[in-house]
C-alpha cells in the first residue's frame, strides 16, 4: 500500500513550503503501514525530501512543455498511479488535481489566493488540508467548501526545540554570529514590505544602541534569498548588511539551536495560517514580536508592533532591559505553549486508510 505525492517542484512545494514539509514528515511517522512516494518531473528530483527515507519516481524523463505536461496528467501519472498501488494521492497546487476515481487531497498553503476568493476544482478533492480552524472558517464561509473535506493539521513545528543551555548558546553563537547576541525572524513567507519594515527598526535599533547585536534571517531553516532572491536584494545596499546573518541550517538540530539561542525572535505573519515561526520561538522560551494581526493567536506574552518604529521601539526595551525579557520568558515557563498536531495528523492517516 502507498499513499503518493505529486508535486512539479519538490524544492517548493515539499521543502520551501514548511507546513506541506512537516505534514508529510508527521504521516511518514503515523503511517508505518504505507510508503509515502513522490512522483516528479524528473527534473525536479534533485532537492532533499522532507524525509531521506522517501523514493522519487520520475513521471517523464524529458523536459516539460505543455504538451508533454498535458500528457503527465491525463496519462503517465495516472499509470504510474496505478502500477504502484497508491491509495491516496496528496497534491499541494490546486491545479494538479487529475480526472481518476483515486482520493486525492490538497495541502492548501496558508497564503494560498483561493482560501479567500475561492476556485472551481476545490469542490473536486476527497479532503483539503489547513493548518488552523480560521483558513478551514475561510474556506467553508468564502469559498463554500464543505466542512466536513477539510482537515485542520494544526501546531506542526520543527523538531528538537526547547530550552537551549547557555553553553549550547555560546557554541551557536561562536560558529554564527561572531559571539554576538541576536534577533532572529524565522517566517515562511516574505515581501519586500516586511523585509524593508524589519531592516528600518533594525537601523533605528543599531543607532540608537550602537551595539555589535546581529540580526539572523532564516526561512523556517531555509537560505531566505534562495526562494525570495527579489525581496532580499534590498540587502545589497543596506546600511547594516555586515550585521544581518542569512542562515541556512545543517539540519532539524541546527535551526533548533538557532531559536534557542536568539535573545529575541519577531515575526510578521498576517495570514491566518497557524504562526509555526512565533511558536517555535516560544516552544524555546524565547521571547516573541508579533504584527498585530495576530493578537490574541501566539501567548499573552507576545509584544506587538504595527510599524517599524514600534519595532523598533520593542527591540530597543528588551536590549535596555534584561528584567522585562527574564519576565517575559518565566511568563513562558510558567504558561508553556502546547501545541497537539498529533490529533490532527491521526485524523488524516484515519482519512488516507479509509480511501
Amino acid at each position: 500500500m502507498s499513499i503518493a505525492i505529486y508535486s512539479r517542484n519538490i524544492k517548493k512545494d515539499l521543502v520551501v513550503n514548511r507546513f506541506n514539509n512537516l505534514v508529510i514528515n508527521g504521516l511518514n511517522k503515523y503511517l508505518p503501514e504505507a510508503e509515502l512516494l513522490v512522483f516528479s518531473p524528473a527534473a525536479a528530483t534533485g532537492p532533499a525530501l522532507p524525509h531521506p527515507d522517501m523514493r522519487v519516481i520520475p513521471v517523464s524523463k524529458k523536459p516539460s512543455g505543455w504538451l508533454r505536461r498535458a500528457l503527465e496528467k491525463n496519462w503517465t501519472l495516472p499509470n504510474l498511479l496505478k502500477k504502484n498501488h497508491a491509495q491516496a494521492l496528496l497534491l499541494a497546487d490546486v491545479k494538479d488535481l487529475l480526472n481518476i476515481k483515486l482520493p486525492q487531497f490538497l495541502l492548501v498553503a496558508d497564503d494560498a489566493a483561493y482560501i479567500k476568493n475561492g476556485h472551481p476544482a476545490l469542490h473536486k478533492p476527497a479532503g483539503l488540508v489547513v493548518s488552523s480552524p480560521a483558513l478551514k472558517e475561510a474556506l467553508v464561509k468564502q469559498a463554500g467548501v464543505q466542512a466536513g473535506r477539510v482537515w485542520v493539521v494544526e501546531g506542526l513545528m520543527a523538531p528538537g526545540l526547547k530550552p537551549l543551555d547557555i553553553n549550547a548558546q555560546f557554541d551557536f553563537k561562536d560558529r554564527v554570529t561572531e559571539g554576538r547576541e541576536f534577533f532572529i525572524c524565522a517566517d515562511v513567507h516574505w515581501t519586500r514590505e516586511q523585509l524593508l519594515t524589519l531592516l528600518k527598526a533594525f537601523s533605528r535599533f543599531k543607532k540608537m544602541q550602537q551595539s555589535g547585536w546581529k540580526l539572523l534571517i532564516t526561512q523556517g531553516g531555509n537560505h531566505p534569498r534562495s526562494a525570495f532572491s527579489a525581496v532580499f536584494a534590498a540587502l545589497d545596499t543596506y546600511k547594516y548588511r555586515e550585521d544581518v546573518v542569512l542562515f541556512e541550517s545543517a539540519g532539524p538540530g541546527d535551526y533548533a539551536a538557532a531559536m534557542g539561542a536568539a535573545y529575541a525572535a519577531v515575526t510578521f505573519q498576517q495570514n491566518a495560517g497557524f504562526p509555526t515561526a512565533a511558536y517555535e520561538a516560544l516552544q524555546c522560551q524565547v521571547p516573541v514580536m508579533a504584527s498585530t494581526a495576530q493578537e490574541g493567536r501566539i501567548h499573552p506574552s507576545a509584544l506587538l508592533f504595527a510599524d517599524e518604529a514600534a519595532l523598533a521601539q520593542q527591540l530597543m526595551e528588551l536590549y535596555k532591559n534584561e528584567g522585562l525579557r527574564q519576565q517575559l520568558v518565566l511568563q513562558l515557563a510558567q504558561d508553556p505553549v502546547k501545541p497537539a498536531p498529533e490529533t490532527g495528523l491521526t485524523l488524516l492517516k484515519q482519512r488516507l486508510l479509509q480511501a
